[in-house]
């Protein structure tokens, strides 16, 4: 279905593998050092921090590893895993030494465990939570206290805020969900919880003796025989939805009202208040659309159902040999033969996806094709909805696209978390030319040159930052937009 990706988007943009150069450097205007790229840097455990302020890796010789955060060479040890960045400029990571298990935060050791599980640090706080065993006792550990002990302790999470803290906990044989320390109720199993409803409420699903519950901020639904689909649910905690399963035949259940049945329900989407509901589903031979109950069509296959905040909904359907885009059940003209995920602007009125026809990729938005490229990857709409930027190649060279505008053409464009500034009034991303590394900022190359580039951010009004590489020194890099 979805056509095969073809992309050349570089975390790094380095001409060579991390590896010192040796020598000094020119410091780039409006830099910051941090620190130089060491010998035996381990590739997969190099670390930026989110706001492109801070850089941590590990490093290897002789048997031993140790971490290197901003220029500040750590203790060694026999092993370094779990490498975490705050934007508060804290890091952690475990350290085994003879055998036994630490936790490093900044340079301050706790332990020795027996094991320590997944470490989870607060993007913007100082909270530290993490699982670990000692003594044949598992524990919950929070800032260096041990906050709760049980038989085993695993998959903790935390809210997008970073202040509320859950996990799941057995106590003989029963499991239940723990969140900020309090036990919900008991379980024969329990899946991993998360937060839903825009990280204020709690759900998960769990089993007593043969039937699955939805559970959200404590409250038991109704049993089925599985449960297929993360629980949706909004943000005030009044409307929730999933996928249950009875009898071999599958039902969407919104507030805990079935549908009527079906032999196969793909995801759930929704909008965010959940005020509608679309889904594809199978019902003998063929697929039907159904948004808010009401069958849209029937179709060979469906691929990514979309609802709009408008009311409408957006779907992709297979016609014989070729897909079409479909919006509510009017069957648009043009045939695709590959399809890239559908990609739905912040106030859910616009959509964009790669579809291919004629062996070339085609950004389609709002139902129109773009231009040809021979491939087409990272459609970003802008936060306030109106931009829509994607990365284009064309033979061996790429561009991103801006506004249906082409920018220069390059080797290669760094992957970053998002090409538009927080107001949407700008966009950049670092891009590679031979062996020149540089910045592009509103479809201008900007004139200094790097060794490599990455974590282009701009969260800040006027501001991108990013950290980049000069022959052996790191440096983040800060520019005002004009």
């Amino acid at each position: 279905m979805a056509a095969r990706h073809r992309h050349r988007l570089h975390l790094w943009c380095v001409a060579a593998a991390l590896v010192a150069a040796g020598g000094s450097c020119q410091r780039p205007d409006g830099a910051r050092f941090l620190g130089k790229i060491e010998p035996g840097v381990v590739p997969d455990r190099f670390r930026v921090s989110d706001d492109a302020r801070h850089v941590a890796f590990v490093a290897e010789q002789a048997d031993k590893q140790w971490v290197a955060f901003d220029g500040r060479r750590g203790k060694a040890y026999d092993a370094v895993g779990n490498l975490l960045i705050a934007n508060s400029g804290h890091l952690a990571y475990v350290a085994t030494r003879g055998g036994r298990q630490f936790v490093v935060r900044d340079t301050v050791e706790t332990g020795p465990y027996d094991a320590v599980g997944q470490l989870l640090l607060g993007r913007d706080n100082d909270r530290l939570s993490y699982p670990a065993r000692k003594a044949g006792r598992s524990m919950m550990v929070t800032d260096g206290k041990v906050i709760g002990e049980y038989d085993e302790v695993s998959f903790p999470t935390l809210d997008p805020a970073g202040q509320r803290l859950a996990y799941l906990a057995r106590t003989g044989g029963h499991w239940s969900v723990v969140l900020d320390g309090q036990p919900e109720a008991d379980f024969e199993e329990v899946n991993p919880p998360y937060f839903a409803g825009g990280g204020r409420h709690l759900a998960y699903t769990a089993r007593r003796e043969s039937l699955w519950f939805a559970v959200v901020d404590g409250n038991v639904g109704n049993g089925y025989q599985s449960i297929r689909s993360p629980i949706l649910v909004n943000a005030e905690g009044t409307h929730q939805a999933y996928i249950g399963v009875s009898d071999k035949r599958m039902f969407v259940v919104r507030d805990e009202k079935a549908s009527r049945p079906y032999d196969l329900v793909l995801r759930i989407a929704a909008l965010a208040d959940l005020s509608l509901l679309a889904y594809a589903a199978k019902s003998g031979d063929s697929w039907v659309v159904v948004a808010d109950e009401s069958e849209l069509g029937k179709y060979r296959l469906v691929y990514e159902v979309t609802p709009l905040a408008d009311g409408h909904v957006a779907f992709l359907a297979s016609l014989g040999d070729s897909w079409r885009l479909v919006t509510d059940a009017e069957v648009g003209r043009a045939s695709y033969f590959g399809l890239g995920e559908m990609v739905v602007s912040p106030d859910r009125l616009r959509f964009a996806f790669m579809a291919e026809r004629a062996g070339r990729q085609h950004a389609v938005v709002d139902g129109s094709d773009g231009p040809p490229y021979d491939a087409v990857s990272r459609l970003e709409f802008s936060p306030d909805s109106r931009r829509l930027g994607y990365a284009a190649q064309r033979g061996a060279k790429w561009t991103v696209v801006v506004d249906g505008s082409e920018g220069p053409w390059y080797d290669a464009v760094v992957e970053s978390p998002r090409f538009f500034s927080a107001d949407s009034r700008h966009y950049a991303y670092g891009a590679a030319q031979g062996r020149k590394r540089v910045l592009v900022i509103d479809g201008a190359e900007q004139p200094s040159e790097y060794d490599g580039i990455r974590q282009v951010t701009l969260s800040e009004p006027g501001i991108v930052r990013f950290v980049a590489l000069r022959e052996d020194s790191l440096f983040s890099v800060t520019r005002r937009v004009k």
